[in-house]
Parts: C-alpha cells; sequence; structure tokens
C-alpha cells in the first residue's frame, strides 16, 4: 500500500468539502407549491376568515433547527387551506395538512390543502407526544412526561413558555413579580427564588440573600453580622464607674468624660476623692497636709 501524506491545505480543502456539503443536505429546500405530493406539510393557518370556497389563507410552514421554532418559507406568499369537515373552521396556528390539488378563488389559481383534522369542532388523529424529560435524583434514571394530543393541539405540542416547562414550580407568574428563578434546594426543578423589587443586583446590598431588603427606617445605623447574614443595628457606647457620656456614636454621642470632670480644674490637682467621698479633682495641697498630719500621728506613736 502506497502511503499518502497530506499537508495542511489538502487537510483544509477536505474540511471545507465536508461543512459545505453538509450545509448543502441540511440547509432549507425551496417549497414547490404546485407539488402533487401526497406527503404531509405544515401549514400555518394565518387567519380564521373563511371565503366563499370554505377555504382559509394559510402559508407553507418548516422546522427551524436553529431557533427550534416553526418558521413560514415567505409569509407573503398564501396557500389555501380548510378543514376536512367543510363546516368547520381551522384556528390560526400550525396544523398538519395534505397536497389536495389546485383550486381557483377570485380568479386566482393557488395550491389546496386538506388539514388532517376537521377542525372547530371536530375530532382529529391522537397522538402520544413526550412533554417533558426529568433525570430523577434517587438513582432510577431518566423518565419521561407524555400527552395525548389531537392533530388540532400541534401547535401546543411545543412548549413556548417558561411556564409550560414540567419541572417548574409554581405553574403561575401570579405573585411572582420581580422575583429571580433559581434551581430549587433538592437541584430536581426550578423555582421562583427572593423578590428583587426596584432592581437591585447581585452586586447591590440589597441584593445580597442575607441582608435587609430595604434602607428604610436605618439613618444613622450600623451593619451588625449575626448568625444568620447582615442587619441594620443601633449602635451604643455605655460607661460605668467614674467615667460618663455615650450613645449612638453616629447621632446625639456624649463626650466621654471623668465624673464631676472640669476642663479647667487649676493648678496642682489630682482626680480622686474626697474626705467625704466624693469623685472629683482635689487640691495637692490638702493631700501635703494630710500626709504631714499623719507622719505627726505616726511620730507621737512612737515617742510614746
Amino acid at each position: 500500500m502506497e502511503n499518502v501524506s497530506f499537508t495542511f491545505e489538502d487537510a483544509q480543502r477536505i474540511s471545507d468539502s465536508v461543512l459545505a456539503n453538509e450545509r448543502s443536505k441540511y440547509a432549507v429546500k425551496p417549497v414547490d407549491l404546485t407539488s402533487q405530493s401526497d406527503e404531509f406539510v405544515v401549514i400555518y393557518v394565518s387567519a380564521t376568515t373563511k371565503f366563499s370556497d370554505g377555504t382559509q389563507d394559510g402559508n407553507l410552514s418548516y422546522w427551524n433547527e436553529e431557533t427550534h421554532l416553526f418558521a413560514q418559507y415567505d409569509p407573503t406568499q398564501t396557500v389555501r387551506v380548510r378543514a376536512a369537515n367543510t363546516a368547520n373552521t381551522l384556528p390560526v396556528g400550525y396544523i398538519f395538512a395534505r397536497f389536495q390539488g389546485n383550486t381557483t378563488r377570485s380568479g386566482v389559481e393557488g395550491p389546496l390543502y386538506i388539514a388532517v383534522n376537521s377542525g372547530g369542532s371536530g375530532g382529529g388523529s391522537t397522538f402520544e407526544v413526550v412533554t417533558g424529560v426529568v433525570c430523577h435524583n434517587d438513582g432510577s434514571g431518566i423518565g419521561v412526561t407524555t400527552a395525548s394530543l389531537t392533530t388540532s393541539d400541534f401547535d401546543g405540542a411545543v412548549f413556548k413558555n417558561f411556564l409550560g416547562l414540567v419541572d417548574v414550580i409554581p405553574k403561575s407568574f401570579v405573585g411572582n413579580a420581580s422575583r429571580i428563578v433559581m434551581v430549587n434546594a433538592t437541584a430536581d426543578a426550578l423555582e421562583f427564588g427572593p423578590s428583587f423589587a426596584g432592581s437591585p443586583t447581585a452586586a447591590d446590598f440589597l441584593g445580597l440573600t442575607d441582608t435587609p431588603n430595604s434602607y428604610s427606617g436605618a439613618n444613622l445605623k450600623s451593619v451588625t453580622c449575626t448568625a444568620s447574614g447582615l442587619v441594620f443595628t443601633t449602635p451604643s457606647v455605655t460607661t460605668t464607674n467614674s467615667v460618663t457620656g455615650g450613645g449612638n456614636p453616629n447621632s446625639g454621642f456624649t463626650t466621654l468624660e471623668l465624673v464631676n470632670d472640669s476642663a479647667t480644674p487649676g493648678n496642682n490637682k489630682y482626680y480622686g476623692t474626697s474626705s467625704s467621698g466624693l469623685k472629683g479633682w482635689q487640691s495637692i495641697q490638702s493631700l501635703l497636709d494630710a500626709i504631714e498630719d499623719l507622719t505627726a500621728r505616726v511620730i507621737a506613736l512612737e515617742s510614746a
């Protein structure tokens, strides 16, 4: 076998060729409105108005793999569609239909499609659809939920809103304004979380889940940490014994000072108590006199 080597340019050309082929394979193909195919197609019924020939206006549609939604090939180009039971009126929305041929309305010929279901009060084919896939956290694997739908419910088989998901609790937006959506505590469903009324963000103090959600009444208060979160509290400095004053450092705070303190106690003073126990500034001379008196008493006792 002969060895074959590839350059980077060779590999790039092969890659481009494969990519072009894939794009061509999955690209939306133009629809021939005069096709006689018996295959089912999806028609979007655009109006409930019924014309004299019993038909309504519609558009050929396809499933868009990128958006995961139905889209119309050309909303400006309509086809004629009518219910299998001509007495019924088709509702606005997507339905299954089969090509019937061409019909003329108001002198203009166009393709005619017949809805698979009879529309209106009529029945239709019933089929099971998967409405949800849930991963069980008890180790039992993956489960699915299904629903029986008729072809008239085709549009309802595609969930288009948040509340249509099977793992959303509760099934209502009522009372949940300004709330975030989060995974629940058991990690098996979605639920509405804390309210962010006033449009705070997670970077805001009020946007945190363990803080108050309003600054109302918090003027001149401080933030205090508790075992369960942060709270607003009124700070206060208390005093005891020979020190007086205190209060809220943010408002109405009284200067700390000694009992019976004075800004100008005078010279040769000391802070202490008088002979009667009164706190305040005392004269050093009275202290010297007391020492002199005590010394004389000691001398007298020694001489006795």
